[in-house]
C-alpha cells in the first residue's frame, strides 16, 4: 500500500523503503517456514493414515490432513506471495531488466538487492510447500479411491496456475538460488523414480510420481513464460537479464533444463500424468530456448539439437508406452509438432531423424505390422491418429521446406494406399478420414523459407484435394446410418480444416477440387436439419459448415497464382454460397435458438457473406429469401453481438436491394421489416443495446420495398403491423404510421436511396423515431 501510494517501490526513499522491506522479509521468512512445517506435518499424517488404511476411520483423517497441507499453501503462503509479487514486478525492476538484456550493464540498484534474496527464499518455500501438498493429496486420493487426476494440478487448475505464476515471478528475482533449488530437487527426484521399480507400496509410488510431476510443472513455469498472446513461451525478461549479468545465474537455468531432460530419459514409462507434464515442459523449453543465440547465455543448457533429439525420442517412447491415455498421446503429438516449427524449422531435421521408427509404425499400422510401436499406433483413438498425422506431416514438411526433399511422401503414401482400398471396399473410412484431417491441418511449412518451401506448402492441400471427392462419394453410399453420420461429419471437418489451413497455398487444380467437394460435404451433413442423434454432434456439424462458408467467401483466402489472372481464380465465393444454399433450408428455430453459439455463428457468417458478395446473393432469390427469414430469429437474441450481426446482415442485404430496382419487392421487404420489429416487441427484456442497428435494418427494408420515391402508404404500415401481431391495437397502428412517416422523411433526405441510407443526420432521426416507437409499443404488448 505504501509503495502504491508513492507510485511504486522505486519512488520511495531508500531510508524509508529499506527498513519496510527488511521487516516484511522477516515476516515472510517466519510465515513461509511455518507453512512448510505445517505442510510437512500434514503430509506425514496423511501417509501414516494411509499406512493404516484397513481402519475405516483413517480415510477421514487422511482427507483432513491433506486439506491441512493444502491450507498451508492456499491460506498461509498466498498472502506472502502476493505481497512480494508487487515488489518483484515493480516498474523500476522491469526497466532495469530490459536495459540489462540490451546493454549487459548492471543497473538494478538497492531494490533488486533487497528483493532477490527474499524472493528466492519465498519461492523455494512455496515450491517445498507445493510438493508436500501434492504428496499428501496423492496419498489421500489412493486411500479414498479418488481419481488421480483429482489431485492438485498447478498446470491445469486456474487458481493454482495463477499462484504458481506469481511464485515464479518472485523467484525470478533470485534466479541463481531459485533455479538451483529446482535443479537440485529434480536431481534428487530421479533416483526416487528409478527406485519405484522395486517399490510395492502404492502410497509411496503415487506420492513420488506426483512429487516429480509438480516439480516439472514448477520448473516449466520458472524458466519459461507465456507471451502476451498466451501462445508462444519465451525466456522471461528477468531470467535473461540475470543470465547476461551473472554467468552463474545462466548456469543455474541451464541446470534446470538439463536435469529435466535427464528426468525425461529416465522415466519414459513411469506415469502418464508425469509424461504429459514433461511433454508440456519440453514444448515450452523448445520454443523458448531453441531460438538463435538464446541458449548461448545459459551455460550447461543442452544445445537446441540435443534438446530436439531428446524431446523427439521421449515423444516416441510415450506414444509407445501410453497409447490409450488421450492426454499423454496428445501431449506427445503436440511436442513433435512444436519441434517442427521451433527456430523456424531448424530443429526439424533432428526431430525427423529420431521419429523414423514412428514414421515406419505409422505406415505399418495401415498394413500388417506387428511390432510394439506399430501396435501402439494402431491402438490410438481416431482423434489421436489425427494429431499424430498432423505432427508427422509437420515434421516432414519442415524438412522438405529446408532441403527440397520429399519426406512428406513417406507420410502420405500409406494413407493414399489405404484410402483407395477404403473407397472401393467401404472399409476403414473413419480411420482414413481421421488421417486426412490430420494432413489438412499440417501447416508447419507455411511459416518457413527455404529452397523447397513453395512445394512443401502445396503438398498437404494437393493430397487432401485428390482424396476428398472420392471419399465423399464412398461415404454417400454407406448403408449404416450411424456410420454414415460419423463419416459425413468427418468429411465436413476435413473440408473445413483444408479451407482454413491449406486453401491459400494449394495449386490451382487442387483449389478447384476442394471447392467442388465442399458443397458435397455440407450436403451430407445438412440433410434432415443436420439430423444427428446426439445434439452436441448436430450443433458441431452446423458450426463446421458455417465456418467452412466463412473461409470460402473471404476473398483473401484464395491466393491467386502469379501466372494466372484473378478472373481465372477458382470461385470461392460461389462455393460458399452453394454451401449456404444447402444450410439455410435445413435450419429451423430449434437449431438457431437451441445453442447460443450456433445461432451467433450463423448470423455472423451471413453478415460476412453480405459484406463480401451481396449482388451474387441477391441473384439467388430463393437463398436470399430463406436467409431473410432465418435472420429474424437473431434480432431478439440475448447475445447482443449476435443480434447486431443479424441486423447488420439484414441491413446490408436490403440496402443492396434498394440500390437496384430489379430486386425491389414490396411485400417481401415489408415483411422483412416486420420480421425485425416483431421479435424486438415480443422480447420481454431490454433491447436498447441493438435499437440503432434495428432502425438501420428497418429503414433499409423500407427502401428495398420500392416505396422510396413515393409516399409509403398506410397499407404498407399495416403490412408491418400484421407481421408484428394479428391483433394490433389501434394505438400501435397509429405509432406504426408515425414510424412510417419518419422513414419516408429519412429516405427523402437525399437525391438517391443509397445516399439517403448513408445520410448521418437522417439515420439519426430515424433511429430516434424507432427507439420512441419501441418504447411505446412494448408498453402496449407488455403491461405487467
Amino acid at each position: 500500500a505504501a509503495a502504491a501510494a508513492a507510485g511504486g517501490y522505486g519512488a520511495l526513499r531508500v531510508d524509508a523503503a529499506r527498513p519496510l522491506l527488511e521487516a516484511a522479509a522477516l515476516a515472510a521468512d517466519w510465515a513461509s517456514r511455518a507453512c512448510v512445517a505445517a505442510a510437512s506435518k500434514a503430509t506425514r499424517e496423511t501417509q501414516q493414515a494411509c499406512m493404516n488404511r484397513g481402519d475405516a476411520t483413517q480415510a477421514s483423517k487422511a482427507q483432513q490432513a491433506a486439506d491441512d497441507a493444502d491450507a498451508s499453501l492456499d491460506e498461509g503462503l498466498a498472502p506472502v506471495l502476493e505481497a512480494w509479487a508487487h515488489a518483484s514486478t515493480d516498474a523500476s525492476l522491469v526497466d532495469a531488466d530490459a536495459a540489462a538484456c540490451h546493454a549487459s550493464t548492471p543497473s538494478n540498484g538497492w531494490l533488486h538487492a533487497a528483493v532477490s534474496d527474499v524472493g528466492a527464499a519465498v519461492f523455494a518455500r512455496y515450491a517445498s510447500c507445493r510438493v508436500e501438498a501434492a504428496r499428501a493429496q496423492a496419498a489421500c486420493a489412493l486411500l479414498t479411491e479418488a481419481d488421480e487426476d483429482a489431485s492438485a494440478d498447478d498446470v491445469e487448475d486456474t487458481d493454482r496456475r495463477e499462484r504458481l505464476q506469481t511464485a515464479c515471478a518472485v523467484g525470478r528475482r533470485g534466479v541463481s538460488a531459485a533455479c538451483g533449488w529446482v535443479a537440485s530437487a529434480l536431481q534428487d527426484c530421479a533416483p526416487k523414480l528409478l527406485a519405484l521399480q522395486n517399490e510395492n507400496d502404492p502410497v509411496v509410488v503415487d506420492a513420488t510420481l506426483e512429487e516429480a510431476r509438480v516439480l516439472v510443472a514448477i520448473a516449466g513455469a520458472l524458466v519459461a513464460d507465456d507471451d502476451d498472446a498466451g501462445e508462444t513461451p519465451e525466456v522471461p525478461l528477468a531470467v535473461l537479464a540475470a543470465a547476461r549479468l551473472d554467468p552463474q545465474a545462466g548456469a543455474a537455468v541451464g541446470s534446470v533444463v538439463g536435469a529435466s531432460l535427464q528426468l525425461v530419459e529416465a522415466t519414459h514409462a513411469a506415469s502418464p500424468a508425469l509424461a504429459t507434464t514433461l511433454a508440456w515442459f519440453l514444448r515450452r523449453v523448445a520454443a523458448a530456448y531453441a531460438a538463435p543465440g538464446v541458449s548461448n547465455a545459459f551455460a550447461g543448457c543442452p544445445s537446441p539439437s540435443q534438446l530436439a533429439r531428446g524431446a523427439a525420442r521421449a515423444a516416441v517412447a510415450w506414444l509407445e508406452a501410453w497409447p490409450s491415455e488421450p492426454q499423454t498421446a496428445r501431449g506427445a503429438c503436440l511436442l513433435l509438432g512444436s519441434l517442427a516449427s521451433a527456430r523456424r524449422g531448424a530443429l526439424a531435421g533432428d526431430a525427423w531423424a529420431e521419429v523414423q521408427p514412428l514414421v515406419q509404425a505409422h505406415a505399418q499400422s495401415l498394413t500388417t505390422g506387428d511390432d510394439s510401436l506399430t501396435r501402439a499406433v494402431s491402438r490410438l483413438a481416431p482423434e489421436r491418429r489425427t494429431d499424430l498425422a498432423t505432427a508427422l506431416a509437420d515434421c516432414a514438411l519442415a524438412v522438405d521446406a529446408s532441403s527440397s526433399s520429399n519426406a512428406f511422401q513417406s507420410i502420405i503414401a500409406p494413407i493414399e494406399s489405404v484410402a483407395q482400398q477404403a473407397c472401393t471396399q467401404q472399409a476403414d473410412l473413419e480411420l482414413v478420414l481421421a488421417l486426412y484431417r490430420g494432413v489438412a491441418t499440417a501447416a508447419a511449412a507455411q511459416a518457413l523459407d527455404g529452397p523447397g518451401a513453395t512445394l512443401a506448402r502445396r503438398r498437404p492441400a494437393d493430397a487432401v484435394a485428390r482424396a476428398l471427392g472420392p471419399l465423399v462419394d464412398a461415404v454417400s453410399t454407406l448403408q449404416d446410418a450411424t456410420l454414415f453420420q460419423r463419416c459425413a461429419s468427418s468429411c465436413l471437418s476435413v473440408a473445413k480444416d483444408a479451407a482454413s489451413a491449406q486453401l491459400p497455398y494449394a495449386s490451382r487444380p487442387a483449389k478447384a477440387l476442394l471447392l467442388q467437394a465442399a458443397p458435397k460435404c455440407v450436403a451430407l451433413c445438412a440433410r434432415g436439419a443436420f439430423g444427428r442423434e446426439d445434439e452436441d454432434d448436430r450443433f458441431s456439424d452446423l458450426g463446421s459448415a458455417l465456418e467452412l462458408v466463412d473461409r470460402l467467401v473471404s476473398y483473401d483466402v484464395l491466393v491467386v497464382d502469379e501466372e494466372e489472372e484473378e478472373s481465372e481464380s477458382p470461385d470461392g465465393v460461389g462455393a460458399g454460397l452453394e454451401c449456404l444454399s444447402l444450410i439455410v433450408p435445413n435450419l429451423d428455430e430449434a437449431l438457431l435458438e437451441g445453442r447460443s453459439a450456433a445461432g451467433a455463428r450463423f448470423f455472423r457468417a451471413v453478415a460476412a457473406v453480405v459484406d463480401v458478395a451481396p449482388d451474387r446473393l441477391l441473384e439467388r432469390r430463393d437463398l436470399a429469401t430463406g436467409m431473410a427469414q432465418a435472420l429474424r430469429f437473431g434480432a431478439a437474441r440475448a447475445d447482443a453481438d449476435a443480434a447486431r450481426a443479424a441486423l447488420h446482415a439484414t441491413r446490408g442485404l436490403a440496402a443492396r436491394a434498394a440500390a437496384d430496382a430489379n430486386y425491389h419487392d414490396a411485400s417481401a421487404w415489408l415483411a422483412a421489416a416486420g420480421g425485425v420489429l416483431r421479435p424486438l416487441l415480443e422480447h420481454r427484456s431490454a433491447v436498447w443495446d441493438r435499437v440503432d442497428d434495428a432502425a438501420d435494418a428497418v429503414l433499409a427494408c423500407l427502401a428495398a420495398s420500392g416505396c422510396a420515391s413515393r409516399t409509403i402508404s398506410t397499407e404498407a404500415a399495416q403490412a408491418v403491423s400484421r407481421s408484428i401481431t394479428e391483433n394490433a391495437p389501434a394505438d400501435l397502428i397509429f405509432d406504426l404510421e408515425q414510424l412510417d412517416s419518419a422513414g419516408r422523411a429519412a429516405l427523402s433526405s437525399a437525391p438517391t436511396v443509397p445516399r439517403a441510407l448513408r445520410h448521418r443526420d437522417a439515420r439519426k432521426r430515424f433511429r430516434d423515431a424507432c427507439g420512441a416507437f419501441l418504447s411505446r409499443a412494448k408498453g402496449y404488448l407488455h403491461t405487467e
